[in-house]
């Protein structure tokens, strides 16, 4: 949390894995997105990379990396 700047205290819902369209990622940015505008108290982290040449489309990488409280751990191994 503290290398994160996570806080103690927050409520943080994650998802950990290859950042590609087929990993389900459209839909976890959806939940994400109705989670921002309900004012959800949660930071999200997101865990993981993209594979060369297998990376997110450009207009679902914008949306995810316009939410408010995600925190990007990028590929950890």
């Amino acid at each position: 949390r503290g290398r994160l700047g996570i806080a103690q205290d927050a409520k943080v819902v994650g998802f950990v894995g290859r950042l590609v369209a087929d990993k389900g990622v459209a839909d976890m940015i959806v939940a994400l997105e109705r989670a921002a505008a309900a004012n959800a108290a949660a930071t999200f982290l997101v865990v993981g990379g993209d594979l060369a040449g297998d990376a997110l489309p450009p207009e679902l990488d914008a949306r995810l990396r316009a939410l408010p409280r995600v925190v990007f751990a990028g590929k950890v191994d």
